[in-house]
């Protein structure tokens, strides 16, 4: 009797134990999370299916993948094996408001008439890119004129928004503050100011003349490139006394004009027969230096001891600061006109005939935008002397 209940027993239990293993023993891993905007979307890999990955997936509950998850996948898709995706609207995670503020906070001209405006998205807790992408312009970025959320989110050492602007009337040529440049004449303080502000494709010189000083200076009398050419200044001639008025220097004995292989001015009507030259720097010319040196008078002090009183010079040059007679510009007082003659000495500013013109406008038609910092205005004077024969 003990052996037949045994036996009854024994297939009871193999039955029992049957039951509760499951058929499938398929499972969830390789979570992953993201927020897309203030949706998170949850990804998981289905392993080791026996039978159809769809309708395995499909009758899968979510236990196991974390964020608060125990449905159905929402979707099933197959992508180097089976995965489940769950959609969780506004999970607290994805929520771009919660604690982020933007910092950093500034304006930058693109152009003319364009700007650009930034900010660093701080203390996000989810997506950077989700947490940008519906983050609202806060009071400091709504200041510099844009609202609603960011235009375009860019990672650069952190989470950037950028909005953008049009029709911006800041952005286009205005003077930097203007200071004192040297005396253009008796009473003719010069002051000048490098146009700033974002000129994008215009020309320079042309933007220079039709933009307003700063303060009550209005348009500039002159505008010329730096010697580098890489900036543009403008120039006012204002009538009041100078800081700091024109000087004459030292004046150097040249010799008789007859003896020289060229003579140092073309003088246009006055004849080179019997005269003397003597040359000295002008020191404090600002704006045209050529103009400014033509309207400069002199006493020339002569080897003699004596003085010759000039109301202004027979000439002027822009000619290297150690030896004057090594011209490479020569303006010729009667006619009125600068004659740029082919550079000769060891500081030649330009090419030769790249700026023949009025002297007034010497600077601007090229004369010194590739000026040697050792260069200045010099005046030549031609006075009459018995010693100095006829050429």
């Amino acid at each position: 009797m003990k052996r037949s209940t045994m036996v009854f027993r024994t297939p009871l239990l193999l039955m029992t134990l049957a039951a509760a293993v499951p058929a499938h023993a398929d499972r969830w891993a390789n979570v992953k999370a993201d927020c897309q905007g203030t949706t998170l979307k949850v990804s998981a890999h289905l392993l080791d299916i026996k039978g159809s990955w769809e309708a395995a997936c499909a009758r899968k509950s979510g236990q196991g993948v974390g964020h608060g998850i125990t449905r159905r996948a929402d979707k099933c898709v197959k992508n180097n094996g089976m995965w489940g995706e769950w959609y969780v609207r506004n999970h607290a995670s994805c929520r771009a408001d919660k604690g982020t503020t933007w910092a950093n906070v500034h304006e930058t001209c693109t152009g003319p008439t364009t700007s650009r405006v930034s900010a660093l998205l701080k203390n996000i807790s989810g997506s950077w890119e989700a947490a940008c992408a519906v983050k609202p312009a806060d009071k400091a970025v709504a200041a510099l004129g844009v609202s609603g959320p960011a235009d375009k989110c860019v990672k650069n050492n952190g989470m950037w928004g950028e909005w953008y602007k049009t029709g911006v009337t800041h952005c286009g040529p205005k003077f930097e503050p203007a200071k004192q440049a040297g005396c253009f004449g008796p009473n003719r303080q010069v002051y000048s100011a490098r146009l700033g502000g974002h000129l994008g494709k215009q020309d320079w010189i042309a933007a220079c003349r039709g933009t307003d000083g700063p303060g009550n200076l209005g348009k500039p009398n002159r505008c010329a490139k730096d010697a580098l050419a890489t900036g543009v200044w403008g120039e006012w001639y204002s009538s009041e006394a100078c800081v700091k008025p024109l000087a004459w220097g030292s004046f150097k004995d040249n010799g008789c004009v007859s003896n020289m292989k060229t003579p140092d001015a073309n003088a246009g009507g006055i004849t080179s027969e019997g005269m003397r030259s003597y040359s000295a720097v002008l020191w404090n010319a600002g704006g045209d230096w050529l103009e400014a040196c033509r309207q400069a008078p002199a006493k020339v002090k002569l080897s003699d001891g004596s003085i010759a009183p000039f109301p202004y010079p027979t000439a002027c040059v822009i000619a290297n600061a150690n030896d004057a007679l090594g011209w490479v510009t020569t303006a010729v007082i009667g006619a009125g006109t600068a004659f740029i003659t082919a550079p000769t000495g060891p500081y030649a500013i330009a090419a030769t005939g790249a700026a023949i013109g009025l002297a007034s406008k010497a600077v601007e038609t090229g004369i010194l935008e590739a000026a040697n910092s050792n260069l200045n205005v010099w005046g030549v004077f031609w006075v009459k002397d018995a010693a100095c024969p006829a050429p």
